[in-house]
């Protein structure tokens, strides 16, 4: 439910009771007390966000990574500890913290691990017209996210020769 929500909200929208209610479905009677926790979340998680992606952006430009930014993830790192195991030959992290905050210290762990990481070197920003994700690079020159972003920005480019001549 949080992840679904989390990315249907854009920067600077509010998620309202009755958005997260839809969502997720319950009882009226407790509407109030189940979605109190929910938006304290999702305000933490679009929080979070904003820091990773000053952090991704930074990382895209070579520069220094903000301070706060580093903070940020940081703190929601410490704030659920884990646990790395082995499991059916595959790692698996076993968090000590409640749900929430186990899901923000997750993503927070994929954006250290990226910025920190090797694969730095290998991040990008889609340059197609109207994208703007971050992602890692597959090749030396790849400049977009997926084949649709490619296939825009060709047809952006056809059309600007279009009205050129």
């Amino acid at each position: 439910m949080f992840i679904e929500a989390a990315r249907e909200i854009r920067p600077g929208e509010e998620l309202t009771y009755d958005y997260a209610y839809r969502r997720e479905g319950g009882a009226d009677e407790d509407r109030e007390e189940r979605y109190a926790s929910t938006r304290d979340l999702l305000r933490e998680l679009q929080a979070l966000r904003g820091q990773v992606r000053a952090l991704l952006a930074a990382a895209v430009r070579r520069r220094t990574l903000p301070r706060a930014a580093v903070a940020a993830v940081n703190r929601a790192v410490a704030a659920a500890p884990a646990v790395a195991q082995l499991e059916a030959d595959e790692l698996v992290y076993h968090y000590n913290a409640s749900p929430p905050d186990a899901f923000l210290a997750d993503i927070a762990t994929s954006a250290i691990t990226l910025v920190g990481g090797p694969r730095r070197d290998l991040l990008r920003r889609c340059a197609a017209p109207g994208c703007g994700r971050f992602f890692v690079a597959s090749r030396p020159r790849q400049t977009w996210c997926g084949p649709s972003c490619g296939n825009r920005a060709r047809l952006a480019r056809f059309h600007q020769r279009r009205r050129a001549a």
